[in-house]
C-alpha cells in the first residue's frame, strides 16, 4: 500500500467516498436491511411472497452524459438492490460463466425499466 502510485491511492479513496460517503449509494446499514429482508423472507407469512425494492422505480436511467453505468435520478432509491438481486439471479441461474455473461448482457434493460417487472 505504501508504496502504491499517489494517482491510485487518489482513485481507490474517491472510489470508496463514492460508495460509502455521505452521498455515496451504500449506506452502511444497507448490508443489514439486506440481510433482515432475506431472513424475513423465509418466516411463515412472508416465504411465498415477493420482496418489494421499488423505491425509485422507473428514475434510473443508462448511458447519462457525466456518470457511467446506471445512475438512479431519485433523491432515494433501491437502485443497488436492484442491481445485486439481478447479478445474483444470474449467478444462481447459470451453469457456467458463459451463461452467466449472456443473462448479463443486458443488466443495464432490467435495471432501467419503466414498467412493472
Amino acid at each position: 500500500e505504501k508504496d502504491m502510485p499517489e494517482d491510485l491511492k487518489r482513485r481507490l479513496a474517491d472510489s470508496v467516498q463514492r460508495t460509502f460517503g455521505p452521498a455515496g449509494f451504500w449506506e452502511s446499514d444497507d448490508n443489514d436491511n439486506m440481510e433482515t429482508a432475506s431472513q424475513n423472507g423465509k418466516k411463515y407469512q412472508s416465504r411465498d411472497s415477493d420482496l418489494l425494492s421499488n423505491l425509485g422505480f422507473g428514475e434510473d436511467v443508462y448511458g447519462d452524459a457525466v456518470y457511467p453505468g446506471v445512475v438512479g435520478k431519485s433523491a432515494i432509491g433501491e437502485t443497488s438492490y436492484r442491481g445485486f438481486y439481478r447479478a445474483y439471479q444470474a449467478h444462481v441461474s447459470s451453469s457456467n460463466w458463459a451463461e452467466f455473461e449472456h443473462a448479463s448482457s443486458t443488466w443495464h434493460t432490467e435495471l432501467t425499466k419503466t414498467t412493472d417487472r
